[in-house]
């Protein structure tokens, strides 16, 4: 790639730009019902930037009615805007 160098420190400088979160878990139901509530959560947001992070092509499976909820505390040292302390999945 001709251009590897300027491109690199693009990417670099975007990237310093966010904080990612990291969970380990398994797959399968129980993170698509995280992600299914996290949807939720950002979706009801009144804040444009907020509900920004929601890929509307994406089909989310929140929690079926006839699954038990599970309540995950979200404990982090950085301000997770648009989600609550607890996130009903």
């Amino acid at each position: 790639m001709d251009n590897y160098k300027e491109m690199a420190s693009k990417v670099s400088s975007q990237l310093r730009a966010y904080n990612i979160f990291i969970a380990p878990m398994a797959g399968g139901r129980l993170l698509e019902r995280i992600e299914g509530a996290i949807y939720v959560e950002l979706k009801k947001s009144s804040d444009k930037r907020v509900r920004s992070f929601i890929d509307e092509e994406i089909r989310y499976r929140a929690r079926r009615k006839s699954e038990e909820p599970i309540f995950i505390d979200l404990e982090s040292e950085a301000n997770l805007v648009g989600l609550p302390a607890v996130l009903e999945v």
